[in-house]
């Protein structure tokens, strides 16, 4: 059977219960891919009446207008958020709530020793601190029978029912939750958005062990989700430090303040379905799970948060006009007031310093722009894709170093003229294959190996 032509059901027909088994020892009654039957026929209207008629909006669409009307302003961060309401289903099913205590959203600048290790690249450094590998998970129909006190320290994951994982995965992968392929918006019965089913919502219990580094007792200390799916409770070392419901976007939590030295708990409380899950109207597998990386990164008390950079090439797509935005912000008792300078430069793809800029920031929080002009840079194409380096540091009015980061620059200019989509004033044509962020082995977590494998010449489907 082709994979394309895969078929599941989720709505109660003859021989099945809404109440969906998470375990692959409590199948379903149905086959696993069956056609669903189909929706009775619609009795032929005139004309007349059709177009007299108001147009329906279908029940994903309100949701959708429902969501882009009510959507809030970008996440303050929280330092000590309310506990969790007792019951959750008021944050999973409130599509107004999409995130408790998160960061607000930035590009991610990752912190290094040096200018060295920031021409270097890469996303490790002295700084930062990868929580993939081995979890604990408990897996539960619903959230009312997720183990009590789970997230508290020392508690107890040998006991039955947990077992350990490799996390970033899937649940369906790992055979702990029913797979289910869908082309049609829903998995869910009653299908009444916001709403979810409460006989069943398939809920996994994640814990998680670090050692704190010693170099890092004194700075901040942020955790960063990559992607879980779907809405999820977060505590630390015991204490609540918020919730997220984006899913397919990263997450960052600033968790300094409830770390101690030596050995911390991570604990986290994920599940199937939330209001968002009515959104995902797509010809797929659904899965579910902390299905990207997670990771720690450490930043000084005044940090470089957010770095947006252009690149404006003239009328004759030769010289540039450089521009970085950088965003600073500073945190808990030992934040600076003072003004503190911003230095960026920019090298070439053999590390050959190609200009410089600075900028001030007066007292903690703030924002300045590095501009700088380049004669002739090499132009970023697919079929060329030269990149620069632009090394951010920020300093102290004395020059001391404090914060360094790097971002990947291209030279380029896209456009839109007389209907055809430009890059650097040359018409291109766009090639692509739609993949699904799907692997046959691992689910909704495409590993690095998988995505830049060469794809073959013929598809399945």
């Amino acid at each position: 059977m082709r994979a394309c032509s895969l078929w599941s059901v989720s709505t109660p027909t003859e021989g099945w219960t809404t109440r969906c088994p998470y375990a692959l020892r409590r199948r379903v009654l149905l086959p696993r891919f069956s056609r669903p039957p189909r929706p009775p026929r619609i009795p032929r209207t005139s004309r007349a009446s059709r177009i007299s008629r108001p147009p329906r909006i279908s029940r994903i669409a309100a949701l959708a207008l429902a969501l882009a009307l009510a959507a809030p302003a970008a996440p303050a961060a929280a330092a000590n958020p309310p506990d969790p309401p007792a019951d959750v289903y008021k944050l999973l099913e409130d599509p107004a709530v999409t995130s408790v205590g998160q960061e607000p959203a930035h590009a991610r600048p990752t912190p290094y020793a040096d200018t060295a290790g920031a021409l270097d690249g890469g996303s490790r450094s002295r700084w930062t601190a990868s929580l993939d590998g081995a979890w604990k998970l408990h897996m539960s129909d619903r959230p009312e029978e997720v183990p009590k006190d789970f997230f508290t320290e020392g508690y107890d994951t040998s006991r039955s029912g947990w077992r350990s994982v490799s996390v970033p995965h899937t649940w369906q992968t790992d055979g702990l939750d029913h797979p289910v392929f869908r082309n049609i918006p829903t998995e869910m019965y009653p299908d009444a958005p916001p709403k979810v089913p409460h006989d069943v919502n398939p809920t996994g219990a994640y814990v998680k062990t670090f050692e704190l580094p010693k170099s890092w007792e004194k700075r901040r200390t942020f955790l960063r989700f990559e992607g879980v799916t779907s809405g999820y409770l977060l505590w630390v070392n015991g204490s609540y430090a918020g919730y997220d419901q984006g899913g397919y976007t990263p997450a960052e939590f600033d968790i300094s303040d409830r770390l101690h030295p030596g050995r911390n708990t991570v604990a986290v409380q994920v599940h199937r379905w939330g209001s968002g899950a009515h959104l995902e109207d797509y010809d797929q597998w659904r899965f579910s799970g902390i299905f990207r990386s997670v990771g720690l990164y450490s930043t000084p008390a005044t940090y470089l948060r957010d770095i947006a950079v252009k690149t404006d090439l003239d009328a004759r797509y030769r010289d540039a006009r450089l521009t970085a935005e950088v965003e600073v912000a500073a945190k808990g008792p030992q934040r600076g007031t003072a003004e503190r300078k911003v230095l960026g430069t920019l090298y070439d793809r053999r590390g050959r310093k190609v200009t410089t800029m600075s900028g001030t920031v007066d007292g903690g929080d703030g924002s300045t722009t590095l501009t700088a002009d380049v004669a002739d840079p090499a132009k970023w194409t697919d079929e060329t894709p030269d990149l620069y380096t632009l090394v951010v540091r920020l300093a102290d009015a004395d020059g001391t170093v404090t914060h360094t980061t790097a971002q990947p620059v291209g030279f380029r200019e896209i456009e839109i003229k007389d209907r055809q989509l430009l890059v650097n004033g040359k018409r291109i044509l766009v090639k692509g294959v739609n993949r699904s962020e799907t692997d046959p082995g691992t689910g909704r977590h495409a590993t690095r190996e998988r995505t830049t494998a060469p794809r073959p010449r013929t598809s399945p489907c």
